[in-house]
C-alpha cells in the first residue's frame, strides 16, 4: 500500500511539474548583480568558464519557485526540470543566505556541490532566486 502511495505522489509532482514548466512564460530577463555575482564566482573556480544559458535560468527559476511554494528543501523530482535538456545534469541549492560570497563559499565546502561546480562536462549554467523563500537554485548543463 505504501508503494502505491508513494508511485501516486510521485506522478503527482510530475504531472504538477511538467505542467507549470510549460505553462509558465518564456520572457526571460538578465540575472540580478546577487545571482551574476554566484556565477562569477563560479566561474572563477573553474579552468573553463561556463556560458550562462537564459532556458537553464528559466527552469531554475521555476524550481525554486516550485520549491518555494511547496516548501520543499530537497533534490527529489529535479531531472524533471531538464526534460529534453540534456543529459549532464546539476543542481546546487541554496537557502537564507543573503550574501551571495557566503553561499558560493558554503558550496565550495561542500562534497557534491563543489563537484558540481567543478564538474568540466558542465559548459552552461543558470541561476535564480526565489524572492518568497530566498531560496536559490544553480542549475548546471
Amino acid at each position: 500500500m505504501n508503494e502505491i502511495l508513494a508511485t501516486i505522489l510521485a506522478l503527482t509532482a510530475s504531472s504538477t511539474i511538467a505542467a507549470d514548466i510549460s505553462a509558465t512564460s518564456t520572457v526571460q530577463e538578465p540575472p540580478t548583480k546577487y545571482l551574476q555575482t554566484i556565477v562569477e564566482r563560479t566561474n572563477d573556480e573553474r579552468e573553463v568558464d561556463l556560458n550562462y544559458d537564459l532556458e537553464l535560468q528559466r527552469r531554475a527559476q521555476i524550481r525554486a519557485d516550485y520549491l518555494c511554494k511547496n516548501d520543499i528543501w530537497s533534490h527529489d523530482y529535479f531531472p524533471l526540470f531538464f526534460a529534453g535538456y540534456g543529459v549532464f545534469l546539476g543542481e546546487n541549492l541554496g537557502k537564507n543566505f543573503t550574501n551571495p560570497h557566503r553561499l558560493h563559499n558554503a558550496w565550495m565546502k561542500s562534497e557534491g556541490h563543489r563537484k558540481n561546480i567543478l564538474d568540466e562536462r558542465f559548459a552552461r549554467i543558470g541561476v535564480a532566486k526565489a524572492a518568497d523563500c530566498n531560496l536559490v537554485v544553480q542549475f548546471f548543463n
